[in-house]
C-alpha cells in the first residue's frame, strides 16, 4: 500500500496571519520527513490562483495521490481546495486540511509552542490522509419549486426574485399580512422615503404574481428530505374568513363587540376582534383574532359560546345573545335559573376580583325575551332530512336535549315518557321558587315545535305494547321501526340509609317529597323537620319544608359544610331563610312510638382522610350518641336507576352499564345509546344537556356511517367532560388578560326578601337583572379569547365569507430549496427596571417602534405626536440608544440600526416642528455606518439636535409628576439632569422567539446570540451548513433594510442556481453499515433526525438496518449511538480518527524533528 500513497504537504503562511507566529519553514521541513510524504512546500497564500496552479502542477509532476494543506479552517476553503485537486485529476476526498490558523496562530503568542502544535497537527493529518479513500458524490435532481419562510421585506424581495426567474415559489408568513416590521415604519433612513410607498407596491406585486403562492397566518410544522427534494408541512391557522369571498367592506368590524389590543400599532390603541391589520395589508382580507378557547366556554359542559353572549348583552343585543345560547343549549331559561355555573368557576375575571355573573346574565336575556320579545319568537318545524327514525326513552333534560339535537339535524324523533308530562326531575324535583314550571313548559314546547313527537304515560318494558320479551328478543323498540334508540330514563328511586326504624311513618325519601309537592299532593307541613344529606336535593327539601309551614328545619350532614356537594349559593339562601345546618352528625337509628317517628339517635363524627371523590371521610366517634325529637325525616342521599329495560348483556357482573364512554354506544347492541343519569350521575342540568347532545351526535354518526371516534379524546372521559371531545380549534387560554379589567364591581343578582319568599312558597327567589345592571355586569368581561364567537359578523356579512368553525390546514409541499427570512423580534425593555417601561404611572416611556406608529399618518394619532399621558405635543423628547444591545447583561452585540433610527427620528421632529420641540439623543457611541447615514447625522446636528454621550440613570418622577433622569456629561465633566416630556427607547434586535425551535426543525445551527448561523460570515453569508437551505435578513443577525434587501436577492440567486440545476451533487460523506455486525436493534433509526435509516428484513429473515444514502447528511450520530459498532462513517472512519489520536500522543523522541 505504501508504494501507492504519495502525499504532498503545503504549509500556508496566510500572509502574516500564520507566519508571524508559526515557523512555517520548520513545519515544512518537518513534514518532509514523515512517512508517505514525497513533496512539501511553503506558500504565502495557498488560496491564491498561482498557488492553486502550483499544487495542480505538483500533483502531475510528483504523481501525488494525496494532498494536505495546513492553513485556515476547512469552513473557509475546504471546498476551494477540493476543486483544486479535482481539476488536477485527483479525487476531491483524497484531500485533507490541517487548521494552523484558528487553532494555532490565532490562539497563542508563543512561537515555539505554536510551531510544535502545527507540527503535531500536520503529523496527525498525514496519518489520517494515508487512510483516505476516494468517494463519489451522490447525484440528485432538484424539484422546481422554492419556499420562502417570512413575508417581511427580505422574504418579499427573495420571492419576487425567484418568481422573476420563472420559479414557482411558496411564501409562508406567520402573521395575517406580509410586510413585516417595515410595514410599521413611517419613514426610512437616510432618504426619509415613506416606508409604505416603498413596500406596499412590492407587497401587491407579490400577491398578484402568478408564480407565487402566499400562505399567511401559517408556519412550518415539519421539514424532511434532502437538498433539491425537501418535503415540508405548512400549518395554516384559520382566518375564519374566506379571502376569495371577503370584499374588505368592513361591515363586520362595525358590529363586532370585542375590543382588543392592536399588535400592529404596538398596543397603543385597540381594534375589533375582526380586523384588517392596516389599510394596505396583503391579503386584503379581514381576519378574526381568536386566542383560543376562553375559560368560561371550557368550563361549560355544553360548550356554549359564553364570552360571545356576554359581549352581546354588554352591547344591548339581547335577542342575538339568546339566539347564540340556543345554538348549543335548548334550555337557556332553565339554566339561567338553576345551572351550577361551571363557567363562572372558570371565569378569568375571578383572577382580578369576582367572576362575571354569567348565570344571572343568561337568566336576564331569557326573561327579557319572555317580557319583551315573546311575540317575535316562533319555532318552525324542521324538515326531515333523513329517513331514519330515532326513539328516545325518557323526557328529562338529557333525553329532550338529544331529541332537540337530532331534530335540528333533520331526523324523525319520538320521545317515550312514563310520566304525564315531560321534564323529568326538572318538573318533579326542582321547587317552583327555583324553577317556575311555566318557564319549563315553554322551553319543552320549543323542542316539540321542531317536530319532535312526545308520547307520555308510556312505560317502556312494562306495558302490554312493549314487553321485556320484546326488548330482549327483538331489540329495544326496533319493532316500532326505529333505527336507533337513546336510553335517558334518569333516576327512578332513592337510596335508603338502612338503619333501624327507617320503616317508621314520618321517614320518607326527600325526592318523593319534592315530587309530591310539585304534583300538588302535599300543600302543608308542620312540626320539626330533619333532612339527611348534603346535596342539592337535601337543601331543596329543607327550603320547601320551611315554606310549607314547618316550625323548625335542620339539615343533618355527616361531614363539614366544606364537603357539602350542594351549591354554596343555595346553602347561603337556606341559612338566610332560617334553616339550621347541623354538620358532622350521622343517623344511628330512628326512634318511634308504635309505627310513628318521634325522633332520631345521632352519632357525632370526625373527618378522616379524603375518599375517592376528594371529600374527607366521616368517622363516627365512639360513645357520642345523643337523641333529638323530630316529626319528619327526609332522606336525600342519592338515587338509583332501573336498568331492567335494557338487554341483560348490557350490564356487567357489578351492575354497571357496558357502554363506550367516548360514544355512549352499546358495544353489544350498536343501535342503543345511553345518556344522562341512566349512564352516569350528572351534577347539574347543564351536564345532562351536554350528555344528551353528545348521544345525539353519536346517533347521527352511527346512522350516517361516520366515524364515531373522530375528534374525540384518546382517553375516555365521563361526567362533565363527556361533551368535550369534539374538535375545537385552539387551546384553552391560560394567560388571562387581567390588564383589561375595568373598575366595575360584580352586580349581585336581586333576590326576593326572605319574609316574602318563606311565606309565599312559589315566589321565585332570584330576580332578573335590570337592563342597566345586565349591561354593567356584562361589561366586566375580559374577553379572554379576543373573539367570543358572538357571530354578529356572520349576521352582517352579505358576502357570507365568515366561517367560525374553520379548522387549521396542513399543506404538504415539495420544494428544491428553502430560504429563511423570518426577521427579528424587538427587545422588551420591561426587563430593565431603571427604565420603567410599561410600569403603571409611566405611560410616556415608549419604544422606537411605538414612536414610528405615533408619527405615522396612518397610525393611531394620524401622525400627530402626542404625549400619551397628556394628549399634548411634547416640548422635549429624549432618545435613549442601545437599550438591550451593547450590554453584557442582555445582548453584547450592536443592533446596527438604533443610532441611525434616533438620528432619523430627531431629524424628522426638527424638520416638522423646528424649535417647538427639543430633541436630545443619549448614546454610548454614534455608529452611522451606511451610505448617506453619516450625512444625515451631521445634518441633524446642524438643525439643533443635541447628542449627549452618556447612559441615563434610573428614570424617576418629581413632585409635579414630571419625568427626569441624570446623565454624566463627558465633555462638561458633570452630571446634568434632564426633564423630557417623552422618552423613546431604541431597543435591540433579537432572534425571533421560535428561532431555536425552527433551527432544530430545519437542522440548522444558531450562533451564541440565537441568530441562524451562516456557512461562512464572509464567503457564505446567506448559505448554511445544510445544502439547499439559505438564510437572509435579520434572522441571521441585526441589519438595516438596505442589507436585508441585498441578502434576500443573494439568497434567491443561490437558491435559483440550485433549483434550476438538473443534477445536484450531494455530499459523499455518509454512514456505512456492516450488516454482519448489525443486530437490528433500531437504535440508529430512532437517533437519525433525517429519517435516513430504517429496519428491513434480510434474506435470512433477520431485521437489519438499511441506509438511504440520499437522505443521510453524514452527521455521524448513528455511528456514535450504535451499540454493536456496526456503523462507520465514510471519510471519518473509526480507524482514521483513531490513528490521528494515536499520533497526537506519539513519543516525539521517535518522530523526525
Amino acid at each position: 500500500m505504501s508504494e501507492d500513497i504519495r502525499i504532498g504537504v503545503y504549509i500556508c503562511q496566510c500572509g502574516s496571519n500564520i507566519a508571524s507566529i508559526v515557523d512555517c519553514k520548520a513545519v515544512t521541513e518537518y513534514a518532509g520527513k514523515l512517512s508517505y510524504v514525497v513533496h512539501t512546500q511553503t506558500l504565502k497564500y495557498t488560496c491564491s490562483k498561482p498557488s492553486q496552479q502550483q499544487i495542480q502542477k505538483d500533483i502531475q509532476d510528483h504523481h501525488l495521490t494525496r494532498v494536505i494543506i495546513a492553513s485556515c479552517s476547512p469552513r473557509m476553503h475546504e471546498e476551494t481546495f477540493r476543486k483544486t485537486v479535482q481539476a488536477a485529476g485527483l479525487n476531491p476526498y483524497l484531500f485533507e486540511m490541517a487548521n494552523i490558523r484558528e487553532q494555532v496562530s490565532w490562539v497563542t503568542d508563543d512561537p515555539a509552542k505554536a510551531t510544535q502544535k502545527a507540527k503535531d497537527l500536520v503529523r496527525m493529518a498525514v496519518k489520517r490522509t494515508a487512510l483516505l479513500q476516494p468517494l463519489e458524490p451522490n447525484i440528485v435532481s432538484g424539484y422546481p419549486q422554492a419556499l420562502v419562510v417570512g413575508g417581511g421585506v427580505t422574504g418579499i424581495t427573495a420571492a419576487l426574485a425567484l418568481a422573476g426567474l420563472d420559479i414557482d415559489t411558496i411564501v409562508v408568513e406567520k402573521e395575517p399580512t406580509i410586510g413585516g416590521k417595515m410595514a410599521q415604519l413611517d419613514k426610512t433612513f437616510p432618504t426619509q422615503d415613506c416606508s409604505a410607498c416603498i413596500l406596499t407596491p412590492k407587497m401587491a406585486e407579490l400577491t398578484d404574481h402568478p408564480k407565487i403562492t402566499l400562505l399567511t397566518n401559517s408556519e412550518l410544522s415539519n421539514v424532511s428530505g434532502y437538498v433539491g427534494n425537501f418535503n415540508v408541512d405548512i400549518l395554516q391557522h384559520p382566518r375564519y374568513i374566506d379571502p376569495e369571498k371577503c370584499t374588505a367592506c368592513g361591515d363586520c368590524m362595525e358590529y363586532c363587540p370585542s375590543e382588543i389590543i392592536s399588535k400592529f400599532d404596538e398596543g397603543l390603541v385597540t381594534h375589533k376582534a375582526i380586523y384588517i391589520p392596516f389599510p394596505q395589508a396583503v391579503p386584503q382580507c379581514f381576519i378574526i383574532d381568536k386566542k383560543g378557547i376562553p375559560p368560561c366556554r371550557d368550563g361549560c359542559p355544553a360548550d356554549i359560546h359564553v364570552q360571545g353572549y356576554v359581549n352581546l348583552i354588554a352591547e344591548g343585543k339581547y335577542k342575538e345573545a339568546l339566539a347564540l345560547i340556543r345554538e348549543e343549549n335548548p334550555f337557556p331559561s332553565v339554566c339561567g335559573k338553576i345551572c351550577v355555573g361551571h363557567c363562572e368557576l372558570q371565569c378569568g375575571r375571578g383572577e382580578v376580583d369576582q367572576p362575571v355573573a354569567i348565570r344571572a346574565l343568561k337568566n336576564f336575556v331569557a326573561e327579557y325575551e319572555r317580557g319583551h320579545l315573546k311575540e317575535e319568537q316562533t319555532t318552525e318545524p324542521i324538515p326531515k332530512k333523513y329517513k331514519e327514525k330515532v326513539a328516545i326513552v325518557g323526557a328529562g333534560p338529557s333525553g329532550l336535549s338529544a331529541s332537540w339535537m337530532l331534530a335540528k339535524k333533520g331526523y324523525d324523533v319520538t320521545i317515550y315518557e312514563m310520566k304525564e308530562k315531560a321534564g323529568g326531575l326538572l318538573r318533579y324535583a326542582i321547587p317552583n321558587y327555583r324553577l317556575p314550571k311555566d318557564v319549563l313548559d315553554e322551553e319543552i314546547q320549543r323542542i316539540l315545535d321542531l317536530g319532535v313527537k312526545l308520547k307520555t304515560g308510556f312505560t317502556v318494558g312494562q306495558s302490554e305494547e312493549l314487553t321485556f320479551d320484546d326488548l330482549k328478543r327483538r331489540g329495544l323498540l326496533r319493532k316500532k321501526g326505529y333505527h336507533a334508540v337513546i336510553v335517558a330514563t334518569g333516576a327512578v328511586g332513592s337510596y335508603q340509609l338502612r338503619v333501624e326504624g327507617e320503616q317508621l311513618s314520618g321517614v320518607n325519601p326527600g325526592l318523593e317529597f319534592l315530587k309530591a309537592v310539585n304534583e300538588g299532593k302535599i300543600t302543608s307541613l308542620s312540626g320539626k323537620v330533619g333532612i339527611v344529606g348534603g346535596g342539592n336535593t337535601a337543601v331543596d327539601v329543607a327550603r320547601v319544608a320551611i315554606r310549607l309551614g314547618a316550625e323548625e328545619v335542620k339539615i343533618l350532614y355527616r361531614r363539614s359544610r366544606k364537603e357539602m356537594p350542594a351549591y354554596q349559593e343555595e346553602i347561603d339562601d337556606a341559612l338566610d331563610e332560617g334553616i339550621i345546618l347541623q354538620t358532622q352528625v350521622q343517623i344511628d337509628k330512628f326512634l318511634g312510638e308504635g309505627d310513628k317517628l318521634v325522633g332520631i339517635q345521632l352519632l357525632k363524627t370526625r373527618l378522616g382522610e379524603p375518599d375517592k371523590d376528594g371529600r374527607r371521610r366521616a368517622i363516627c366517634i365512639e360513645d357520642s350518641e345523643y337523641q333529638e325529637d323530630f316529626d319528619h325525616i327526609f332522606v336525600a342521599i342519592g338515587q338509583y336507576f332501573d336498568r331492567d329495560i335494557i338487554p341483560e348483556d348490557m350490564i356487567d357482573e357489578h351492575g354497571n352499564l357496558i357502554v363506550d364512554p367516548k360514544t355512549l354506544q352499546s358495544p353489544q347492541h350498536p343501535h342503543i345509546f345511553c345518556c344522562g343519569e341512566f349512564y352516569y350521575s350528572p351534577e347539574s342540568v347543564i351536564e345532562a344537556i351536554a350528555s344528551g347532545k353528545w348521544a345525539g351526535e353519536s346517533v347521527h354518526r352511527y346512522l350516517q356511517g361516520e366515524d364515531l371516534y373522530a375528534g374525540r379524546p384518546e382517553k375516555a372521559t365521563t361526567h362533565s367532560q363527556i361533551y368535550k371531545g369534539r374538535v375545537r380549534s385552539g387551546e384553552v387560554i391560560q394567560d388571562i388578560p387581567v390588564e383589561r379589567a375595568n373598575d366595575l364591581k360584580r352586580v349581585p343578582p336581586p333576590k326576593a326578601p326572605v319574609t316574602k319568599r318563606v311565606n309565599t312558597p312559589n315566589v321565585e327567589v332570584t330576580k332578573p337583572f335590570t337592563e342597566e345592571q345586565a349591561q354593567s355586569e356584562a361589561g366586566r368581561c375580559l374577553s379572554c379569547a379576543n373573539c367570543g364567537v358572538c357571530k354578529e359578523c356572520v349576521r352582517h356579512c352579505e358576502a357570507q365569507a365568515i366561517n367560525h368553525d374553520a379548522l387549521p390546514i396542513i399543506h404538504q409541499e415539495k420544494v428544491g430549496g428553502i430560504i429563511l427570512a423570518t426577521g427579528f423580534h424587538t427587545f422588551d425593555p420591561r426587563v430593565i427596571p431603571n427604565y420603567h417601561y410599561k410600569d403603571p404611572g409611566y405611560p410616556d416611556i415608549i419604544t422606537g417602534l411605538e414612536f414610528e406608529r405615533l408619527t405615522n399618518s396612518a397610525g393611531p394619532t394620524e401622525g400627530k405626536l402626542l404625549v400619551p399621558s397628556t394628549g399634548k405635543k411634547p416640548q422635549m423628547i429624549a432618545f435613549i440608544n442601545c437599550v438591550g444591545s451593547r450590554d453584557k447583561e442582555f445582548h453584547e452585540y450592536c443592533s446596527r440600526y438604533c443610532c441611525t433610527a434616533s438620528v432619523k427620528h430627531s431629524f424628522l421632529m426638527k424638520n416638522k416642528y423646528g424649535d417647538e420641540i427639543d430633541t436630545v439623543v443619549f448614546y454610548k457611541d454614534i455608529r452611522t455606518f451606511g451610505k448617506g447615514y453619516e450625512e444625515l447625522y451631521n445634518k441633524s446636528r446642524t438643525m439643533g439636535v443635541q447628542f449627549i454621550k452618556g447612559i441615563p440613570s434610573e428614570i424617576r418622577k418629581d413632585t409635579n409628576n414630571r419625568l427626569y433622569f441624570d446623565v454624566y456629561n463627558d465633555e462638561l465633566d458633570k452630571i446634568i439632569r434632564y426633564r423630557p416630556d417623552l422618552i423613546v427607547l431604541q431597543t435591540a434586535m433579537e432572534p425571533q422567539p421560535d428561532a431555536k425551535q425552527l433551527s432544530e426543525m430545519m437542522g440548522l445551527s444558531t450562533d451564541k446570540d440565537g441568530f441562524f448561523l451562516e456557512k461562512h460570515i464572509k464567503l457564505g453569508p446567506v448559505e448554511t451548513a445544510s445544502s439547499g437551505k439559505f438564510i437572509a435578513g435579520a434572522c441571521r443577525g441585526p441589519l438595516d433594510i438596505t442589507d436585508a434587501v441585498s441578502q434576500g436577492t443573494a439568497a434567491a440567486m443561490l437558491a435559483a442556481k440550485l433549483i434550476k440545476n438538473k443534477s445536484i451533487e450531494k455530499e459523499a460523506i455518509t454512514a456505512i453499515i456492516n450488516k454482519d455486525l448489525c443486530s437490528g436493534c433500531g437504535t440508529c433509526v430512532s437517533t437519525c433526525t433525517f429519517n435516513a435509516l430504517s429496519l428491513e428484513m434480510d434474506a435470512d429473515g433477520k431485521m437489519k438496518s438499511q441506509l438511504n444514502n440520499i437522505l443521510c447528511e453524514g452527521c455521524g450520530a448513528c455511528a456514535v449511538a450504535c451499540p454493536s459498532k456496526a456503523i462507520d462513517m465514510k471519510h471519518y472512519s473509526d480507524q482514521q480518527i483513531e490513528v490521528m489520536i494515536e499520533s497526537a500522543f506519539e513519543d516525539l523522541s521517535s518522530t523526525p524533528s
